[in-house]
């Protein structure tokens, strides 16, 4: 689990920054409210990583769909309460040019839909290389177990000619 919380520190800023990057790109914001937003948007990630984590533990021996189905609701209850919070609440929020409050709801929720696709994958490749690693490491002991009952037989048969 250490490294899905370490995965969330890194990745949260890298797509919270692929999040913010087309609205730079079509100069719909200044840079200044940009820079909020990309910090938003990171710990929006981040708490997304968390929903997600949370998710895995308590899903550990379900099946998968259970955990993808707990994920993407959990995920999308989050993102719709703040998607409408931020836009009735906050003084930064202003509509985008040429877009309705429909869209200003709208976009966030794709956003995070595409976001958390990301964040299982990620978290889906994590697991899936631990599994790996974790039998690697019993293939090894078997590996050194199986040696040492074949030494423990070649012994045996070399005592009783010694004898």
């Amino acid at each position: 689990m250490n490294r899905l919380y370490k995965t969330a520190l890194i990745s949260s800023p890298i797509l919270a920054l692929y999040g913010v990057m087309p609205l730079y790109a079509l100069n719909f914001f200044p840079i200044s409210k940009l820079i909020n937003l990309f910090a938003a948007l990171s710990i929006f990630t981040f708490i997304g990583w968390i929903i997600n984590i949370y998710v895995l533990k308590i899903t550990e021996n379900k099946k998968l769909i259970v955990r993808y189905i707990l994920s993407y609701g959990l995920t999308f209850i989050f993102h719709f309460i703040t998607a409408i919070l931020g836009r009735y609440l906050s003084p930064l929020s202003e509509p985008l040019p040429l877009s309705s409050n429909f869209n200003i709801i709208i976009y966030p929720i794709l956003t995070m839909f595409a976001y958390n696709t990301v964040i299982v994958i990620l978290c889906n490749l994590i697991i899936a290389e631990n599994k790996k690693n974790n039998v690697e490491l019993e293939m090894q002991k078997l590996m050194v177990n199986n040696l040492e009952a074949e030494k423990q037989i070649l012994k045996q048969q070399l005592q009783p000619h010694f004898l």
